[in-house]
């Protein structure tokens, strides 16, 4: 695969670097990633702060998601909706139960396909009305 053997990345101080490409779930081997000083919002703060390993696994989730159509991120102690995840019109199925939401962006009615939604044991105040069209 691209870049088999990247085991470090480095994008520290990059300010307009706003996301991490969910494909870089599919690189297992990256043990060190570097993004202090870098305004990101996927993944969110909250998965960055675990670690490459915490990162790796949550981008490769999303990239996941892509051919299955599920996506499965509870308990991670999410406060907002990535909206890497609103750039999926395929998925049918998202939980984003027992995390800390309080807000549902309008983005989320562009999934399309979506079927279920889970979002239970959350802090959320209210839903948007773009859910309702």
């Amino acid at each position: 695969s691209y870049m088999a053997a990247l085991t470090t990345l480095d994008v520290s101080l990059c300010p307009k670097l706003k996301d991490l490409p969910c494909e870089l779930g599919v690189m297992k081997q990256l043990v060190k990633i570097n993004c202090a000083g870098a305004p990101l919002t996927s993944p969110p703060s909250q998965v960055v702060e675990s670690g490459a390993g915490g990162i790796v696994e949550y981008l490769s989730t999303i990239n996941d998601a892509k051919s299955s159509h599920a996506l499965t991120l509870n308990e991670i102690d999410l406060v907002a909706i990535d909206l890497a995840i609103c750039q999926l019109p395929s998925l049918t199925y998202l939980s984003l139960a027992n995390n800390k939401i309080d807000i549902i962006t309008p983005e989320v009615s562009r999934l399309i396909s979506l079927e279920s939604l889970e979002l239970q044991n959350n802090c959320i105040r209210h839903l948007p009305r773009q859910m309702e069209k």
